[in-house]
């Protein structure tokens, strides 16, 4: 009953397949794969470099372990099933109109309270990464000191949280264009990057599972 309301693997799937192909130096990604990670794409990926394609992508995957498997989980273990179908819900209905346009008021009112929703969740997600950095080896420290200096430079009081902590963990500099740029670079964002970022979701999210069965094993 629980499984429509969170999503695990498809996220690293879809990465590891646009490193595959970014891997044939090829720096097109067939567009179905870079919407499902990166959201909305343009029309034609011209203006898409390599970089931007992997910058994009680690920061869908961090921050959609949020959205699509703690949060979800997070409040099965305090409201139950209803509680997690309800954020499911909840944060559909951001995505759907939770942006200017004809439903702009609307659209707030989703916007504002997918912010709500995701307080905690988002918070705890930067949490688990740590964790995972720390379990490999990916300097947790230099991952909360990033958390802490660059979670707020993105419009959404949440998303900055486990992007900034994914950047520090790694040692990268995620840029959305002239929408922000999170994290110190210690090197060149390259394909390998990727590969570091599936791995710590993969802990970090592995960890959470474990937690959340342990809580509902009590």
């Amino acid at each position: 009953m629980l499984k429509p309301a969170f999503c695990l693997r498809k996220q690293w799937t879809i990465a590891l397949k646009i490193k595959k192909l970014l891997g044939n130096n090829s720096n097109s990604v067939p567009p179905k794969e870079l919407e499902t990670l990166i959201g909305t794409v343009p029309h034609t990926q011209e203006g898409l470099s390599r970089k931007d394609i992997i910058s994009a992508s680690i920061r869908s995957i961090s921050e959609n372990a949020s959205d699509f498997f703690v949060a979800p989980l997070f409040y099965f273990i305090f409201l139950g099933v209803p509680g997690a179908f309800a954020y499911r819900a909840i944060n559909t209905l951001d995505s759907m109109i939770g942006y200017h346009g004809q439903y702009e008021y609307l659209g707030k009112f989703a916007a504002r309270l997918d912010d709500a929703a995701n307080l905690v969740p988002a918070r705890l997600t930067a949490l688990l990464f740590v964790i995972g950095a720390f379990i490999l080896r990916q300097n947790p420290k230099r991952a909360l000191r990033s958390a802490l200096a660059d979670h707020a430079r993105t419009t959404s009081p949440n998303a900055g949280w486990p992007m900034a902590v994914m950047a520090g963990a790694i040692g990268i500099s995620l840029e959305k264009a002239n929408c922000y740029t999170i994290g110190k670079p210690l090197h060149p964002l390259s394909d390998t990057d990727l590969s570091v970022a599936v791995r710590l979701y993969k802990a970090s999210m592995f960890i959470w599972a474990g937690v959340c069965i342990a809580i509902a094993w009590i």
